[in-house]
């Protein structure tokens, strides 16, 4: 989960999630490798100029070219096929999508349905609106959006969206009014919630927890209060919950 101070990835629960920050420590390692070879050539080369007659025995040095035009483009190729990797990594699942759910985008809360194929091949579930919890005290008597101890401004809702464990499924992304979009890093998922249009992502959490994110498309004032909680809970927590709300 997110942390206070925290400069890093958060706690990844999806395979995509995994990869995307496997290919941004590659990508820093060799940002490190490649700026210590450029430092290092460049202090030699300033050093070996200092020198009367030493730098000229890396003129025409067909081997030293060949090893800068090499391993650049072996870089470049590595880079290249992780990130299409990564880019393929969360497309459609091989299992039977085990649930549904419909995420759809206010100003400035977020609802989500859920759907549940039961051994008849028979959809249930339920909604439910997630407001995010901002203020210090209720503004009427069932308000619940208040915040208490130990909970996050501007991260924390009052219902979070609830996932299973280990079960793929398939999330359905529009909105109401304007764009919005659905982002959770930890899930290494963004999905764009556009009025009269359809998005739609696969998910397969790998394990239990707690995900944060938020709407990362600018959609008006309160833009900032409309962050996402994602509670991955067992398959069989996940069951007790849709048979109690539905």
């Amino acid at each position: 989960m997110s942390q206070w101070g925290g400069t890093y990835y958060q706690m990844t629960f999806t395979s995509a999630s995994s990869m995307s920050k496997l290919l941004y420590e590659s990508i820093m390692n060799i940002n490190c490798f490649v700026m210590t070879i450029v430092v290092c050539s460049m202090t030699m080369a300033i050093w070996s100029g200092m020198l009367v007659g030493h730098c000229r025995k890396w003129l025409k040095y067909e081997l030293l070219e060949a090893i800068w035009t090499a391993v650049p483009a072996l870089l470049i190729w590595w880079i290249s096929s992780m990130s299409f990797f990564v880019l393929y990594t969360n497309a459609e699942h091989k299992e039977p999508t085990y649930f549904y759910s419909v995420i759809t985008g206010h100003q400035w809360y977020w609802t989500y349905q859920y759907a549940l194929v039961n051994e008849k091949k028979e959809f249930f579930g339920f909604e439910h609106d997630s407001y995010g919890l901002l203020l210090d005290e209720p503004s009427s008597s069932d308000d619940e959006t208040v915040l208490s101890k130990g909970d996050m401004y501007l991260m924390d809702v009052d219902l979070p969206f609830v996932i299973p464990q280990g079960m793929p499924g398939e999330l359905l992304v529009a909105s109401d009014d304007v764009i919005h979009s659905w982002s959770v890093p930890a899930l290494g998922i963004t999905v764009d919630a556009v009025p009269g249009r359809l998005n739609r992502s696969p998910i397969l959490a790998k394990t239990v927890g707690v995900a944060y994110g938020h709407c990362r498309e600018l959609c008006g004032v309160n833009h900032h209060a409309m962050p996402i909680v994602v509670e991955i809970v067992t398959p069989k927590t996940y069951m007790k919950f849709m048979e109690q709300d539905s």
